[in-house]
């Protein structure tokens, strides 16, 4: 059972991927959908995934429709992902709204990954940075001080070899206290990333950030309006298409814009109004979101403009990520080459002395 539970917890998007794939294709091609199914649960390799498709055909096979069984696995099933299996079977087209879920969701993913690796790739350089920048400064620079000190007999160091030394030696009698207080901004970061309204704040104070703000705030926007429009499309209601976009980004300031929307729609209101009022929305957007509810084609324009917010943050994505790697390599080579000019600019003046 705690196995299985392990198991639950790993299972990878790229598994459901797969299987909305394959049972897309087999329902296109004419099978039924209990057959389509025992011949997925019969060749997948993940053990979970294979024992949650069998209790899936059971539940079927006792007269559930598919989205009801499906229902019973909310970890493995998102609402996104339920909604459209009940417009698919809604208007008899479960292959097709089957196979535009599966684009779906590697487009999501893909754009997802570049994402992260915007914020992964330079915090672990950073990190590996400041191990090596701690390495020479605790346990380096201590041994040549004792050179120094003993080399010189009393002289004076260079400025910068002092300023590293004073440095090496703060660290060295403070690592408690630098410790201590590195634990309590990481707890009380994490406090405040669990409590709704600090969350709320750096969620919004985030998407102002330089350079990466304005990026992660077009993915953002691109995110919601992708899954949106994809659940328009498909005659979704809109109140529940924007219940679930609720659920859909991670930043607390979109999905309180989404909430905005969506109690102004129930209202009887336009979407214009409250993103207006919510400062996040470029003026493109409302004009095409303003133009999709006039003509009626609302679920095309918040397409359209997910399209040309994510190609347009696949190319910045692909911009920050070049000029970012030489960058931080800059800063490492900087950070390191400062501490050995330090170290040999004594070894320097010694050489000299000996020489004069």
């Amino acid at each position: 059972m705690i196995r299985l539970f392990f198991l639950k917890r790993r299972t990878p998007p790229s598994v459901l991927q797969l299987f909305t794939r394959q049972l897309a294709l087999l329902l296109e091609a004419g099978l039924p959908l209990l057959r389509a199914l025992e011949i997925l649960a019969r060749q997948e390799p993940h053990p979970f995934f294979r024992k949650t498709l069998l209790e899936v055909i059971k539940n079927i096979q006792s007269g559930s429709t598919l989205s009801e069984s499906l229902e019973l696995h909310p970890r493995l099933f998102s609402s996104l992902y339920l909604t459209m299996i009940r417009a698919g079977e809604m208007s008899a087209m479960l292959g097709t709204v089957l196979s535009r879920l599966v684009s779906f969701q590697e487009k999501m993913q893909k754009i997802k990954n570049k994402m992260s690796s915007i914020l992964v790739y330079p915090t672990l350089v950073f990190m590996m940075t400041l191990l090596t920048v701690i390495f020479l400064v605790t346990f380096i620079i201590p041994k040549f001080e004792l050179v120094f000190s003993e080399a010189l007999e009393g002289g004076t160091l260079p400025p910068l070899t002092h300023c590293v030394l004073e440095v090496s030696r703060y660290g060295g009698s403070h690592c408690e206290l630098i410790a201590l207080l590195i634990g309590i901004l990481f707890i009380a970061f994490r406090i405040a990333w669990i409590l709704e309204s600090p969350r709320r704040f750096l969620d919004r104070a985030f998407l102002y950030f330089p350079l990466l703000g304005e990026l992660f705030k077009k993915h953002f926007i691109a995110q919601c309006f992708n899954t949106l429009g994809t659940l328009m499309l498909h005659r979704v209601p809109p109140l529940e298409a924007l219940q679930i976009t609720q659920t859909i980004s991670d930043n607390r300031a979109i999905q309180g814009a989404m909430k905005m929307i969506h109690q102004s729609l129930q209202a009887g209101d336009s979407m214009i109004y409250p993103l207006q009022a919510s400062n996040l929305f470029p003026p493109m957007v409302m004009s095409m979101v303003a133009v999709g509810e006039e003509t009626g084609q609302l679920p095309e324009m918040l397409l359209q403009v997910a399209t040309l917010y994510e190609q347009e943050v696949d190319h910045r994505t692909t911009q920050l990520m070049a000029l970012i790697e030489p960058l931080l390599l800059l800063l490492l080579a900087c950070l390191v080459g400062t501490v050995v000019i330090a170290l040999f600019l004594p070894l320097m003046t010694m050489i000299g002395s000996m020489g004069g």
